[in-house]
C-alpha cells in the first residue's frame, strides 16, 4: 500500500485529495470494465469516473475497496424468445388506451 490518499478530480471543485477509505473501485464481473466512485470532501457531490488499467493499479496500491458487480439479467434476454405483436395486441392496446382517464372522450 503506498498511500491512504488518492488525487482525484471533482467536476464542480476540481482537483482534490480523498482518503482512500472514501473511494470505491467497482468491476463489472461480464465485462471486466472498472470505474470507481468518491464523494467530494469540499462540496460532497458523489463523483464516477472510468477506471483504465493504469488508475486501477493505482487505486489498488492505495488500498480502496473494491466492489464487484454483475450486469442485469435483462442484458442476457433476446427478443426472439418472445411472441412478435400481432394485430390483435395492437386492438387490444388501442382498446386499453381508450379505457385511460386521459384519453380524448
Amino acid at each position: 500500500m503506498l498511500t491512504g490518499v488518492v488525487r482525484a478530480f471533482c467536476p464542480d471543485c476540481g482537483d482534490i485529495e480523498v482518503r482512500c477509505e472514501g473511494v470505491t473501485l467497482r468491476r463489472c464481473v461480464e465485462t471486466m470494465q472498472h470505474s470507481y466512485r468518491f464523494r467530494c470532501p469540499i462540496c460532497s457531490m458523489w463523483a464516477v469516473k472510468n477506471a483504465g488499467s493504469g488508475v486501477v493499479t493505482l487505486l489498488l496500491r492505495a488500498g480502496v475497496a473494491v466492489e464487484h458487480w454483475n450486469l442485469p439479467l435483462e442484458f442476457s434476454e433476446r427478443p426472439d424468445q418472445a411472441a412478435a405483436i400481432n394485430d390483435d395486441d395492437l386492438i387490444d392496446l388501442r382498446e386499453a388506451l381508450k379505457l385511460l382517464p386521459t384519453a380524448d372522450q
